[in-house]
């Protein structure tokens, strides 16, 4: 449990847990806002409004809400009838000088993925800065079916600024000479030409006579 593990934590010795996603835990994920994300976070509600989700908003924030020293927003969910997703870059803008060439704006913890637990503290982020519960606790993790985890999904992707990928090139495709013309002015097909010189009979008559 959360308690036992927060028991283990000694300064100087263990200074963090860390919470595991997906099946082993109970279909566990994370939906963490960046940092640099937290002023769009309105925004992310607004979508929800618009797609007909703010309940389902309003679940999440209000369930069990954790805050990183770099002041990132970690919602913890439970998925109740379905496979967790993996980890899940919902949304990010360019930056040619980050890693990837892009700033991650909002992400995901599921399956095959763990994060940073509150109280973690000292030596777990560089700061020295706690991660701290800022609502609610582990025994409030609200439960959302897969439809309605995904539905909240799609109210973080309105945030992302990144451009498309570009469009896939068709490769040119070469079409095969016609047998019924020649390849080029003044050229027959050699398959052609064999048949103008001589017939199949003429040929095997002179193989078995010895003489091609």
């Amino acid at each position: 449990t959360v308690q036992q593990g927060v028991a283990h934590i000694r300064p100087g010795r263990v200074d963090g847990i860390g919470g595991i996603c997906g099946a082993a835990a109970g279909g566990l994920e994370m939906g963490e806002a960046e940092g640099r994300a937290r002023v769009l976070l309105a925004k992310v509600r607004d979508a929800a409004d618009q797609l007909g989700g703010l309940h389902l908003w309003q679940r999440l924030v209000t369930g069990c809400v954790e805050e990183s020293p770099s002041r990132g927003v970690h919602f913890l969910l439970r998925v109740t009838d379905g496979p967790n997703l993996g980890n899940t870059v919902l949304a990010a803008r360019p930056n040619p000088s980050a890693d990837h060439g892009k700033d991650v704006l909002f992400e995901t913890r599921g399956q095959g993925g763990w994060f940073v637990a509150a109280p973690s503290a000292g030596r777990t982020h560089q700061s020295g800065k706690p991660y701290r519960i800022i609502r609610g606790g582990p025994s409030t993790t609200p439960a959302f079916t897969v439809a309605e985890r995904d539905a909240l999904y799609a109210a973080f992707r309105v945030a992302d600024e990144m451009p498309p990928p570009p469009a896939a090139q068709a490769v040119p495709q070469v079409a095969a000479p016609r047998r019924d013309r020649p390849t080029a002015e003044g050229d027959i097909l050699p398959g052609d030409d064999i048949n103008q010189r001589a017939s199949w009979d003429e040929i095997l008559d002179r193989w078995t006579r010895g003489q091609v």
